[in-house]
């Protein structure tokens, strides 16, 4: 049995050092977009924190325009494989924090082993975006990125299309404005 909610928190207290120290490590980068990019049931484990500066952004939008011009701005906007932090933040150690990484590691060999694997790995894909996107909104809430407005906030599996990474920012920002999630700015 897995406990999505102590996930939940664990991905919440785990992050938010992190998040911070990238904000406040970098002050002279105008940090674009946060979140979180996943793949379960690959051969490992994969789970970082990522994040874009503007200036890697219009990088980027650049070289596009170059080498590729047919691609749009939305998907390179929403295409964490081209961000600065592509897969984990600066710093040492892990990227959430050694209980999470313990619990995720636990979920992909779970999943890996699992004779109804395929059904399995819907239910915890589901599972695992919710408490992502409720995690940056908590952040959000808490102050962890400045100016939330200004960030776009991606979850984003590596084998996805950029559509889902747009929807699901589209869904923290109504978490962050939710009544419930201003009551209580956790």
């Amino acid at each position: 049995m897995t406990d999505w909610r102590r996930n939940q928190q664990l991905l919440i207290e785990g992050c938010e050092r992190r998040f911070r120290g990238l904000f406040e490590g970098f002050p002279d980068e105008q940090i674009c977009s946060v979140g979180f990019t996943f793949e379960l049931g690959n051969a490992h484990p994969a789970f970082d924190l990522c994040a874009n500066t503007r200036r890697d952004f219009e990088e980027a939008m650049a070289r596009y325009g170059r080498d590729w011009p047919e691609t749009t701005e939305e998907e390179i906007r929403w295409n964490s494989g081209d961000f600065k932090w592509c897969a984990g933040l600066p710093g040492p150690g892990p990227s959430v924090g050694p209980d999470w990484e313990a619990e995720y590691n636990r979920i992909h060999y779970f999943l890996d082993d699992h004779p109804d694997r395929d059904r399995l790995y819907v239910d915890f894909e589901r599972n695992l975006i919710n408490i992502c996107c409720t995690a940056l909104a908590v952040l959000a809430v808490r102050g962890a990125f400045g100016d939330w407005t200004a960030i776009d906030f991606i979850v984003q599996g590596y084998d996805e299309n950029w559509t889902g990474a747009k929807a699901r920012d589209q869904e923290i920002r109504r978490l962050i404005l939710s009544d419930r999630m201003q009551r209580s700015r956790l």
